[in-house]
């Protein structure tokens, strides 16, 4: 009757050794892909700006509003810029960014769906 006992508890601790396996698994597939679906969202929006002489806050508005992307800067350095005139059609929202700050002193950093602009 021992030696079955002591099978009985291995069988008991083989099972959970195995479910504690099997859920450590899961959890880390469920990571990989909520990683990999954030960083391709930035690489699939495609924007649809038409603004001629807007001001800068007007365009990032309309880029908030096209997208799930959310912009983080100071007032006093978007202030100083000059009015801008874009025209695109389904560009990438790094393309966008790219031509929006040609010429400026200002560059962006994306952060999961939010963007940075800060001085050079």
């Amino acid at each position: 009757m021992k030696k079955h006992r002591e099978w009985d508890s291995r069988t008991w601790l083989l099972k959970k050794l195995l479910r504690i396996m099997k859920l450590t698994g899961f959890l880390l597939l469920a990571f990989v892909i909520s990683v990999s679906a954030s960083v391709g969202y930035s690489q699939s929006t495609r924007l649809n700006l038409h603004v001629e002489n807007g001001s800068f806050k007007d365009v990032l508005k309309q880029i908030e509003n096209q997208s799930e992307f959310y912009f983080y800067y100071n007032n006093d350095e978007i202030n100083d810029l000059k009015n801008v005139s874009i025209d695109v059609n389904g560009m990438k929202i790094e393309d966008v960014l790219n031509r929006l700050l040609t010429g400026t002193d200002l560059e962006y950093k994306i952060i999961d769906r939010y963007i940075a602009l800060k001085k050079k």
